[in-house]
């Protein structure tokens, strides 16, 4: 007995919350892959899927992972088939499977008014995690991250706000890829950024985490003003040539460093360095950080660390102070963080530590790009580099991080796309894969042979074999 199938219940074709959809499309070879994604083009541009969901998750949940990839973002059927064809997005050749996740959490001055609130109303994890910090946080920093109206929004500037506002950020936005399934197998921070590490690895935990953040921001904020300069030299060529007072803070790269200092002093070597044609500029920032301007900070904030119970990390993590691998010793040593404070940030060192990972992937966590190009400097060939938000003020920030997250799965990373469903969904019928049909068949043999005779074709094919027949009875003689 065969029943008939219950009929299905088409939804509706308008994305009432006009959220951006994930397209992943996969094949064998580059021209299947240019093949299958004009044919998904041309479906969707005729219609065929009633619901453009419902072709996402279709590619999400019922497609095979092949090593060419393209992946596209798109709120509406004509800009998706309209990606799809376009060589803007190009098709990326997976090198590693499964690559080692790292992730790489901002620095102070990369934070900006109401950066937090595209996250906070489209991804559950993002508000969930925001909100647990948010806990412990002033007032002010919630309206910072969650308002570019505010008032006053210069304040996300100012380091007793800006530094619990990025751990914050960072935090929830670290919640957000790994309940995507992209889980971290290493991580390393700029300066405030370690403190994001620390935290998911374990270290501190997140009501102590906050605490110390708020605090140490609320000290440094109370240090002497200062300046910070980037100059493109090496830590050698700097560190013999500095004035009194000026100290390197930042070791960006093999020619770049950041100088920290009084103001004027770090003006007039502006002005010297671009006398001399060497490129420098002042950054962005009312106090000169790590560097002796911050002496005043340390013991009030070794007091605060000492009420901190801190633990051995369960992920491995790369220390702003050593510029290697955090040990357990140096995780739960006091004197590691006050340094940490004072002490440069070789980040350089960092990303050199890491090239050791069979195939890093690296993830900035944050709401800038700068350490995903200053690993890419370095990782070259070797691995990736993917910025969370790689245009931070130009479009959409959910639809960035969804683009970043279909660049991880093209650089191989396993994504929990499920995750990204809410409500009612289905897999449809969709284009099939362009199978690139060769043909194999033996050429026909010729009729004329070597030796000059002629022979029939089928002579080519059978060969003779006796028959087998059974005896007549009865009618022959019987043998005496």
């Amino acid at each position: 007995i065969v029943e008939e199938a219950p009929k299905v219940e088409t939804t509706q074709e308008v994305n009432e919350s006009n959220t951006p959809l994930v397209f992943p499309v996969s094949a064998a070879t580059p021209s299947a892959l240019t093949d299958l994604c004009s044919v998904l083009a041309t479906s969707l541009e005729e219609g065929a899927p009633e619901n453009l969901a419902d072709a996402s998750i279709t590619l999400h949940m019922g497609r095979r992972r092949l090593t060419e990839r393209r992946c596209v973002v798109a709120e509406t059927r004509e800009d998706a088939a309209k990606a799809l064809r376009s060589a803007e997005n190009p098709v990326e050749v997976v090198k590693s499977i499964s690559p080692d996740i790292v992730y790489a959490f901002s620095g102070q001055g990369s934070p900006r008014p109401g950066m937090a609130r595209v996250m906070y109303s489209k991804n559950a994890e993002f508000r969930s995690a925001l909100d647990s910090c948010l806990e412990h946080a002033p007032k002010d920093v919630a309206a910072l991250l969650l308002n570019a109206d505010c008032a006053q929004p210069e304040r996300i500037h100012q380091t007793q706000f800006s530094q619990p506002a990025l751990f914050a950020f960072e935090y929830a936005l670290a919640k957000a890829w790994m309940a995507l399934g992209v889980a971290p197998a290493a991580m390393l921070g700029h300066s405030i950024g370690e403190y994001v590490a620390a935290t998911l690895a374990g270290v501190f935990d997140l009501p102590d985490a906050m605490r110390v953040v708020c605090a140490r921001g609320e000290l440094m904020q109370a240090c002497p003003e200062g300046a910070m300069l980037a100059v493109a030299m090496s830590e050698e060529e700097a560190d013999g040539a500095l004035p009194s007072g000026v100290e390197i803070a930042v070791i960006n790269g093999p020619r770049s460093v950041v100088l920290s200092g009084p103001s004027e002093e770090l003006q007039a070597l502006c002005k010297s360095y671009d006398r001399s044609g060497l490129g420098a500029q002042l950054l962005y920032t009312s106090h000169g950080f790590h560097s002796k301007m911050m002496d005043t900070a340390l013991q009030p904030f070794r007091e605060v660390m000492a009420s901190v119970t801190l633990q051995s990390p369960s992920i491995s993590f790369l220390s702003n102070v050593t510029g290697q691998w955090v040990t357990p010793e140096d995780a739960t040593d006091i004197e590691c963080w006050v340094r940490h404070l004072r002490e440069p940030v070789r980040i350089a060192e960092n990303v050199a530590a890491h090239l050791k990972l069979d195939q890093p992937l690296d993830i900035e966590v944050g709401p800038g790009a700068g350490l995903a190009r200053l690993a890419r400097q370095q990782l070259r060939d070797h691995g990736q580099s993917v910025a969370s938000f790689p245009m931070p003020e130009e479009t959409d920030p959910l639809h960035q991080f969804l683009t970043a997250v279909g660049d991880v799965w093209c650089a191989g990373g396993d994504v929990n796309w499920s995750a990204l469903h809410h409500g009612p969904r289905r897999r449809i019928p969709m284009p099939l894969y362009p199978f690139e049909r060769q043909s194999f068949c033996l050429p026909l043999p010729s009729a004329e042979q070597s030796d000059g005779r002629v022979h029939p074709v089928n002579s080519q094919i059978y060969a003779p074999v006796w028959a087998s027949n059974r005896v007549a009875t009865g009618s022959a003689a019987e043998p005496t």
